[in-house]
């Protein structure tokens, strides 16, 4: 497990041991996970600030970081969370783990409009690829915003790069802004960086241009809409109804709904002229889909069948950890539809959608 520690600006790789595979693909449905987690720290729901999500791939556990307290009192904690239920801190003081130091983290005496440490910034998001760890974040060179490269396990070897891009709201081209968040694809052929800044461009940038000591531009292929910060950039497959592999990238956003792309789409648009004009306060994209995920505020991939995601429900205000089933992106319980009222009878030719429905209602009540 990768953990950014952006005060002490290093990435810590955490040795978790051997785990159990999962027996079988089930949903998460833990409501008010966020004062569970409270409960387990002895402190109020509102003393608890989730900070990101992970799902173990082999075990399916769901690990969710947080921070107790708030500000320059906050203690990072990251708590496990079975399927059934059962939450336990990690003990990261009894785990053997390896540092990777970062060269030039953010000064840890700016501070930024609004009171923000620049420092905070200097780890934004970590993606790992094919052996390597990419980390986006802010440091203190000339040209802050970064990538660095390191392969896995550490060694002293750690490639440094700038990055520059084009926003086309600010209408300029921008060397300060770190990535939000990003991932590591193919597209046409080759790995790239696909990366979402504030406010919103979607880049793109060969993971072959980031080499070390150099100044990479990257190519803006979308601007995803003004005022906004995008929270997860998630890569991940499903099946389609005849078998088919499908490829999806799945951006989510803390003020706009989330935006479910084809890698085909993504692809298509970085193989053209990236953006060099203003987009006003316009959104500019390849084709998309606009999800009902409403409230989301961490996902990462489940399993074959399931998002597992943390969202914010739209009636308590609680925070639950719920599973959306891939292809349906929704939870049924959010509704009241004619399906459920008192004498609804499904036509022949609604059998199919029976069988959608009793699916999902079987997923969020539990059912086998």
């Amino acid at each position: 497990m990768f953990v950014g520690d952006a005060k002490a600006g290093a990435v810590f790789a955490f040795e978790l041991g051997p785990a159990p595979a999962a027996s079988e693909s089930r949903a998460y449905r833990l409501r008010g996970i966020d004062g569970k987690i409270a409960d387990l720290l002895g402190v109020a729901p509102g003393e608890v600030v989730i900070r990101d999500l992970a799902v173990h791939p082999v075990s399916k556990e769901a690990y969710v970081a947080v921070e107790r307290g708030h500000a320059g009192q906050a203690i990072p904690v990251i708590v496990r969370v079975s399927q059934h239920g059962e939450l336990a801190p990690l003990p990261l003081d009894t785990l053997p783990f390896t540092r990777l130091v970062l060269s030039q983290p953010a000064s840890a005496d700016l501070v930024l409009k609004g009171g923000v440490a620049a420092r905070t910034l200097s780890i934004t998001d970590l993606a790992f690829f094919d052996g390597e760890l990419l980390i986006s974040g802010l440091s203190s060179a000339d040209f802050s915003s970064t990538l660095y490269r390191a392969r896995y396990p550490f060694c002293d070897q750690l490639e440094t790069s700038t990055v520059e891009i084009y926003h086309a709201v600010h209408t300029q081209n921008e060397t300060r802004a770190p990535i939000q968040t990003m991932t590591v694809l193919p597209l046409n052929g080759q790995p790239h960086v696909l990366a979402v800044y504030t406010c919103t461009p979607l880049v793109t940038m060969p993971l072959s241009d980031l080499k070390n000591g150099a100044h990479v531009t990257g190519k803006t292929i979308g601007e995803l809409g003004y005022g906004n910060t995008p929270l997860d950039v998630l890569h991940f497959q499903s099946q389609g109804e005849k078998g088919q592999v499908q490829e999806h990238v799945l951006i989510t956003h803390k003020h706009r709904g989330p935006m479910l792309f084809s890698v085909d789409s993504i692809a298509a648009s970085s193989a053209k002229e990236g953006m060099h004009e203003p987009a006003g306060f316009n959104i500019v994209a390849p084709p998309f889909m606009a999800v009902p995920m409403g409230g989301v505020i961490r996902v990462d991939d489940q399993d074959a069948q399931f998002l597992c995601a943390l969202r914010r429900d739209p009636d308590t205000g609680s925070i639950d950890l719920l599973s959306f089933r891939k292809g349906v992106f929704f939870q049924l319980h959010d509704h009241v539809s004619e399906y459920i009222l008192p004498g609804y009878v499904y036509s022949e030719s609604q059998g199919g959608m029976k069988q959608f429905q009793d699916l999902l209602w079987s997923d969020e009540l539990g059912i086998k």
